[in-house]
């Protein structure tokens, strides 16, 4: 296969978005792979049906508001966060406290929006010499020694569920999320992915502007803020596509 088509795919799925389980991109797109299984010469194709519960929202439908103070309208968001809840359309309006990193949610949050940062997980280069079955070090520039630190998205889906599922154990209202990038980074971020509903709408902002956020939080002079989240949850039904490649292993 040529670098060539690779790219081709590659910007073809970009200019498709978002393809959210079981949204009409996603079945486009589950349409055009199994075209390509078929001009590539796999015979025993087929679908198999899946139903889940889908949560989305469209664009206009969600927000974050100041409704009060001299500085009125949308506050600009990274995004929101998938399956995360509903709101009314109205959208919901209650107290804003802050929630500092290696806090418990407890009762106290009940009924109010927490702001919360993204939890960070850094690990060092040690956790894949410690799994490796065999290490060959080539590393001239020492870029990659075992106290390396190594950070990745990736590794803050767990604790970002367990803390999303903890804040809606103790009642919370909704969250606000504030991640560790710039606006330019961190819009568009799509997570967590698991697929399960909660009660708990949320959004989440760039860096500097939860910065300012969780400074008048603590100050006291936060505005009133509504966020909507004006999504759907409903029952439907998508396929996996299953292609078999005839023939056996070499063993």
């Amino acid at each position: 296969m040529s670098r060539k088509q690779l790219v081709d795919w590659q910007l073809d799925l970009d200019q498709r978005y978002l393809r959210a389980t079981g949204s009409p991109r996603h079945e486009a797109y589950i349409d055009v792979l199994r075209e390509r299984l078929v001009r590539a010469g796999v015979k025993q194709l087929r679908f198999e049906p899946v139903s889940f519960r889908q949560w989305s929202v469209e664009p206009g439908h969600w927000s974050l508001e100041v409704i009060d103070g001299d500085r009125l309208g949308i506050l600009a968001a990274a995004g929101y966060i998938p399956y995360s809840g509903v709101t009314p359309p109205s959208g919901l309006v209650a107290p804003l406290v802050y929630l500092a990193p290696g806090s418990e949610p407890d009762a106290s949050l009940a009924g109010k929006r927490v702001l919360v940062e993204m939890p960070k997980v850094a690990w060092a280069d040690q956790v894949f010499h410690d799994r490796a079955v065999h290490v060959h070090v080539h590393d001239l520039d020492h870029a990659m020694a075992p106290e390396t630190p190594y950070a990745r998205p990736f590794q803050m889906l767990g604790p970002f569920i367990a803390l999303l599922d903890s804040l809606q154990a103790a009642g919370a209202a909704g969250v606000i999320v504030i991640l560790d990038a710039p606006a330019s980074t961190a819009y568009g971020l799509y997570a967590p992915s698991d697929g399960q509903v909660r009660q708990l709408p949320g959004v989440f902002v760039d860096r500097d502007r939860g910065q300012r956020l969780r400074d008048r939080v603590q100050a006291g002079t936060v505005p009133a803020l509504r966020l909507t989240m004006d999504a759907t949850v409903r029952q439907v039904q998508t396929r996996n596509l299953v292609g078999i490649i005839p023939g056996k292993p070499r063993n």
